[in-house]
């Protein structure tokens, strides 16, 4: 039921717009009752936040599985930058509906769901890498550093910039990113 809600959120707002974006929508998409959708779900803030964490899942899936790996670290985040890129792509639509619509900072915006996920799994490949890599600047550039990777990539996804491939994108966030992050002595 989850799934067919999100699903129906998904197709309502990408066919249709945040305009068109209320909870008796997506339970008329869903063909199922609306009474049936606050089972799930308070509101259609909270179906926006069902159908972003969504993608920032399978987003964190892609991340998880390499972050085993045994690149070297500047060829791992190239890597990891593509994953996230190409699997938020099907969903390039829809963010940018969102971007549009409503504030990416608020509490069920896009930013509070993906920031945490990403920070986590920074910390998460730098520890697993310490005594060989160490963050310049510490924490806070880390944050810093974070954000911007995450601004860069969701306007980017948004708008599709023609003079922007994805590879330069990729190439210029991982510099940005790896400006922060050195071998230990």
């Amino acid at each position: 039921m989850v799934h067919a809600l999100l699903d129906a959120s998904i197709r309502v707002l990408e066919r249709e717009g945040m305009g068109a974006f209320n909870t008796n929508r997506v339970a008329q998409v869903a063909g199922v009752s609306v009474g049936s959708l606050y089972q799930y779900f308070a509101n259609k803030e909270a179906l926006v936040a069902g159908v972003v964490e969504r993608g920032v899942l399978a987003a964190e899936d892609q991340v998880r599985s390499l972050m085993g790996s045994e690149l070297p670290h500047d060829e791992l985040l190239e890597a990891l930058l593509h994953g996230v890129v190409n699997e938020l792509l099907p969903f390039r639509r829809l963010i940018a509906e969102l971007l549009a619509s409503g504030p990416m900072l608020s509490r069920m915006g896009i930013f509070p769901i993906l920031e945490p996920r990403l920070m986590d799994a920074c910390r998460d490949y730098l520890l697993s890498r310490s005594g060989t890599v160490r963050v310049i600047g510490g924490p806070a550039a880390l944050y810093v550093a974070v954000s911007c990777a995450i601004f860069a990539v969701l306007k980017w996804l948004a708008e599709q910039p023609r003079h922007v491939p994805q590879d330069a994108l990729v190439g210029a966030v991982k510099r940005q990113l790896l400006a922060h992050v050195a071998p230990t002595t």
